[in-house]
């Protein structure tokens, strides 16, 4: 995926002195036609007013140039989070499909009766792992 959003980004930087001409006469109108249709006026033209401000505008150039950067140091981060002692808590009911995904990846998976969102519907037995995690370190 990184090699395409950094082949979209390049286009754009290299597009922005075209993007900024044509900033210098795009209109309110021009960007009301093309907002959600089916929002209310009022909501179109705060849209509107929000695309216009955001066109062209430098602060979107200068993170466009930083984004190679921050595509590397996220790059090093998840080479280095699979390193790591991690335990992924997970529902019995979804532990298959735990065991089958990149999840698994990322070390020892502790299965529990709960919900999918299992910090809310066992919270004692996140709680525990909780600690003993917290004990270790």
């Amino acid at each position: 995926m990184a090699p395409q959003l950094l082949a979209n980004v390049q286009s754009f930087i290299e597009n922005y002195p075209q993007l900024v001409q044509q900033r210098q006469t795009l209109t309110l109108q021009q960007l009301l036609a093309e907002v959600n249709p089916l929002n209310l006026l009022a909501e179109r033209v705060a849209n509107a007013r929000i695309d216009l401000a955001a066109y062209a505008n430098p602060s979107i150039l200068t993170e466009a140039q930083c984004l190679p950067q921050l595509v590397t140091t996220l790059r090093t981060a998840e080479k280095r989070v699979l390193t790591l002692p991690i335990q992924v808590l997970v529902t019995d009911q979804r532990l298959t499909a735990y065991q089958q995904s990149p999840w698994c990846q990322l070390g020892h998976l502790v299965h529990a009766p709960g919900q999918h969102y299992l910090h809310w519907t066992n919270e004692n037995f996140v709680r525990q792992q909780l600690l003993i995690a917290l004990s270790q370190s």
